[in-house]
């Protein structure tokens, strides 16, 4: 990392995970007529990488924060429901996620504060397991291409020991693959 100065802060980061292997209850080896789901699924791992800043303007009332990141996951686990209801935990394949993310805060006030948010993610399966039952052609379980958001916040203080509070946020999360 890196401080330019008491406004601007620049950072690197890596990190990898992993997660162990699991077990799956006999009714979800019972009903797969497929490879998956097996009554053990492996373990999965993962390599992430980001870059990102955090500034601030107008004597830090206006904050910033920007961040891209690359992720790579091999034999990523995920949980997966039957079409008679019965969940099952198995392996997709190899993944890899890419995107930036973007937040800004601006408190014009000191009882007055704006947010706003933006998101965008692209992840794709790059090595499918071909014993895995469920399509992925619309990249990972869970993982929606854009998601946004906005507050606002308003505190006024009344009395010594009352403030009255109004706020309003609205958030839009995109589609994303469930099955």
């Amino acid at each position: 990392s890196y401080t330019a100065n008491p406004n601007a802060f620049f950072y690197l980061n890596t990190a990898s995970g992993y997660r162990r292997t699991g077990f799956n209850s006999g009714a979800a080896s019972i009903l797969s007529g497929a490879a998956q789901p097996n009554r053990q699924y492996a373990g999965d791992s993962l390599w992430s990488f980001e870059a990102g800043s955090k500034t601030a303007f107008l004597d830090q009332r206006v904050r910033v924060r920007a961040a891209a990141f690359m992720q790579y996951w091999n034999n990523v686990q995920t949980d997966q429901l039957f079409a008679a209801g019965v969940p099952f935990s198995g392996n997709v394949g190899d993944a890899k996620s890419g995107g930036f993310e973007v937040e800004a805060s601006a408190q014009p006030t000191s009882a007055l504060q704006f947010k706003l948010n933006a998101s965008y993610t692209d992840s794709r399966i790059t090595r499918p397991d071909v014993g895995f039952p469920a399509r992925l052609q619309a990249g990972l379980p869970g993982a929606p291409h854009f998601a946004a958001g906005a507050s606002f916040l308003y505190r006024q203080r009344i009395a010594h020991d009352v403030s009255a509070t109004a706020s309003l946020r609205s958030m839009y999360v995109g589609k994303s693959n469930i099955a």
